[in-house]
């Protein structure tokens, strides 16, 4: 028998999270207490376990960062540091 049920969710920052809904994404998720399971006594205690960050999804190219590098200037660095100037 299936259950149609929604999980409400409000963490932003977790990548399985509806925003506009503010529910899970998920068709399931796992929560763990970081206690004895028997002896939960707040839900300071309990985490889903189903969280993944948005930020792990996220790299240079997805938010326009490009990085260049002049390897003109990193020759000249290194010149510079092999080879001292006295005066």
């Amino acid at each position: 028998m299936a259950k149609k049920q929604k999980i409400k969710c409000d963490v932003e920052s977790c990548k399985h999270q509806n925003t506009e809904d503010e529910v899970c994404e998920l068709n399931e998720i796992k929560v763990s207490c970081n206690c004895n399971n028997d002896e939960c006594e707040s839900n300071d205690e309990t985490v889903c376990e189903s969280f993944e960050s948005v930020e792990d999804d996220i790299d240079d190219d997805d938010i326009g960062i490009e990085v260049e590098t002049n390897e003109e200037e990193e020759e000249e660095e290194e010149y510079s540091e092999e080879n001292p100037e006295t005066e």
